[in-house]
């Protein structure tokens, strides 16, 4: 059983109407009067709630010049930021890389002698007359 949960907060209503409950002063700030309420419960469709998407973090400056009024200022939250909008896609377009042949097969073009030191030189005839002392002959045991 799949359980729903919602999220309500209940609000303080502002009368909206300008001059009233709400105005924007000369520098574009909207400025609120918690001295004309509305929708205080007083019928059922003055609910005083909103949904928890519906609602905006904002708080309130006193205004010095006139007391009933409240600046409204929007807060950004810390370290949260608006990195646009990700669509994702099971089937991403990708490059595919094509490598070309790193392991080299040309045995003429490899060097199978150290320049960096000096070692005895045997001869190969000298190798194929001379007899080899295997480890592992019946002989041993």
């Amino acid at each position: 059983m799949m359980q729903m949960v919602v999220f309500q907060m209940k609000c303080d209503w502002v009368d909206v109407i300008s001059g009233r409950g709400c105005m924007k002063d000369e520098f574009g700030f909207t400025l609120v009067n918690y001295k004309r309420l509305i929708h205080c419960g007083d019928q059922l469709i003055h609910e005083p709630f909103i949904l928890a998407s519906q609602a905006a973090q904002v708080y309130y400056v006193e205004d010095e010049m006139c007391r009933d009024w409240h600046v409204v200022v929007k807060t950004r939250p810390k370290d949260l930021f608006h990195m646009g909008d990700y669509t994702f896609c099971e089937s991403e377009r990708f490059v595919q890389q094509t490598l070309g042949n790193i392991v080299e097969d040309d045995n003429e073009h490899m060097i199978w002698t150290r320049s960096d030191m000096e070692g005895p030189t045997i001869d190969n005839q000298e190798l194929k007359t001379n007899e080899v002392d295997e480890p592992n002959s019946e002989e041993d045991f």
